[in-house]
């Protein structure tokens, strides 16, 4: 376990309880009412007692951590806001807080040096692992990288059509948390759940259907994900989009 997860992220306090998910990071009582004032589109805070789990957000968890965030989001700390301490008060975090994960202001400007020129979805391409990844993705996001770029030199694929199509959960969980949208398509009218049940990974079929992904979205030829799967045999995806399909009372 990340030793750095034993106090809150941001202030230091022992025995943090409550998660940014979209940060990977555990935050106390204190600084997590000042992140869920921030809004969801900065900070997705929940209760590591109180709330429901999918286990690819409890990996988001294990692959960042407050240590390595933390080299992301101070790497170049300003004397500005002076970091809280578990006794400061609430507009001590606020100052700080908004500072840090709204405007960015302790991020270091320029990448690190292998990430020069990188986009997001590069660094999903070219990463050994999933701790690399969603660090590097971080690096790039936090330095307002988007996760909504397409690549013109795969059909315009967004990161998330590569990683539906690569099986990562992990990964399609971080960007979606960052607000990447399921209904996104490529230059072939292709989602990110067409590429899911074309390699027939129902992992993320499912996940992707379960944040709001179309089962009868058509691409540029007339073909839905689940005659995609049907063509090519895929038995296990198959039947799971059946069912979804028969859930929302459509013909397949």
């Amino acid at each position: 376990a990340d030793e750095s997860n034993k106090e809150c992220v941001d202030c230091n306090a022992p025995n943090p309880d409550w998660a940014s998910i979209n940060y990977g990071v555990l935050v106390c009582h204190e600084c997590s009412g000042v992140h869920r004032s921030l809004g969801t589109h900065i900070s997705k805070i929940r209760s590591l007692t109180l709330d429901k789990w999918e286990p690819q957000m409890l990996q988001i968890l294990k692959h960042l951590g407050n240590s390595k965030v933390n080299e992301v989001l101070e790497s170049n700390p300003s004397h500005a806001a002076v970091k809280p301490n578990p006794s400061s008060t609430r507009e001590e975090r606020e100052q700080y807080i908004t500072a840090k994960y709204k405007n960015k202001k302790f991020v270091e400007r320029t990448p690190p040096d292998d990430l020069q020129g990188l986009s997001v979805f590069d660094v999903a391409l070219r990463a050994n692992n999933n701790d690399e990844m969603l660090v590097q993705m971080l690096q790039l996001i936090a330095r307002r990288g988007s996760v909504h770029a397409k690549n013109p030199t795969h059909h315009g694929s967004t990161v998330l059509h590569f990683l539906a199509a690569s099986n990562n959960l992990v990964g399609i969980e971080f960007v979606l948390q960052h607000d990447c949208s399921v209904a996104v398509m490529d230059d072939n009218g292709w989602t990110p759940l067409h590429h899911a049940a074309y390699h027939d990974n129902s992992g993320p079929v499912k996940l992707l259907i379960n944040r709001g992904a179309m089962c009868d979205q058509k691409d540029m030829e007339g073909n839905t994900p689940i005659k995609l799967v049907k063509e090519n045999g895929c038995q296990s995806t198959y039947q799971l989009l059946c069912s979804e399909m028969k859930g929302m009372g459509e013909d397949y």
